[in-house]
């Protein structure tokens, strides 16, 4: 099987001027650069930047995907318009992100290897369909959080009595709906996570000690992994291990197959 990679990086507050242009295209002759994105695939070599120095000089969305299994997204958020207490109580023991704050910025770096897939050499459409979550975390929409906890329920991080970061995440925006699809998240999980509405979440100046979200969020009838055992065992939903089907190679293709294992 040949080797393939994908490279996007989108700016949204500020565009590349000529000079940005110029220093881009230093690092590749191939890739299409404009002055709000640059775009690039390799069946062969390499990339010869460094995604996280573009990240904290031009851009505020990136994507990477490798048909080996390897999957990253990067999102750059203004410091002062997020929580970031906020939002490490979120993260906790999630090991698959991590934030990292580089002058007035927060950098959320999201990356997961070994996602199954039948067919991952197709990268185009996936950031147009995520970008959206950067404004929805922005406005105070923190859900992509909890996609991101789910990823550790299924690594199986935590005890079996964990309470959730929140109540609920329904009805989940398409952005979100890709999020799940692009990081393999386990359809029946967030199937479950999303059958109770979601909550507001507090702005950008209210603090962490005020709103802990493992603690006044707590979900009321016990653990997601009891919620997620009774639907199971009601029927409502196949075992995990069974119903989980490996995605595929493009957005719409992707949501699809999550919808169809849901039916």
């Amino acid at each position: 099987m040949s080797e393939y990679q994908y490279f996007e990086f989108q700016a949204i507050d500020r565009p590349l001027s000529q000079a940005d242009r110029e220093a881009l295209r230093d690092l590749s002759t191939r890739a299409r650069i404009t002055a709000t994105s640059f775009t690039n695939s390799y069946e062969w070599g390499d990339f010869k930047g460094d995604p996280a120095k573009l990240m904290e000089r031009w851009f505020d969305l990136h994507l990477y995907l490798a048909n080996w299994g390897s999957r990253r997204l990067m999102i750059r958020l203004p410091t002062r318009m997020v929580n970031r207490d906020l939002l490490d109580a979120f993260l906790g023991e999630v090991d698959r992100a991590g934030l990292t704050v580089v002058g007035e910025n927060l950098i959320l770096d999201i990356a997961l290897d070994e996602i199954e897939s039948e067919d991952m050499e197709d990268g185009s459409g996936w950031l147009a369909a995520l970008t959206p979550l950067r404004a929805e975390v922005l406005a105070g929409d923190l859900r992509l959080f909890y996609l991101l906890w789910l990823t550790a329920v299924e690594a199986d991080t935590f005890e079996a009595d964990e309470p959730e970061p929140m109540p609920g995440i329904g009805p989940l925006t398409a952005a979100l709906e890709a999020f799940a699809a692009f990081f393999g998240i386990d359809p029946d999980l967030v199937q479950v996570a999303a059958e109770r509405p979601a909550i507001v979440i507090p702005s950008a100046s209210t603090s962490a000690d005020d709103v802990n979200p493992f603690r006044s969020n707590r979900a009321p009838h016990g653990s997601f992994r009891t919620r997620a055992f009774m639907a199971s065992a009601s029927g409502d939903l196949l075992p995990t291990t069974l119903a989980k089907e490996p995605s595929v190679g493009t957005p719409s293709q992707a949501l699809g197959s999550s919808i169809r294992s849901r039916q």
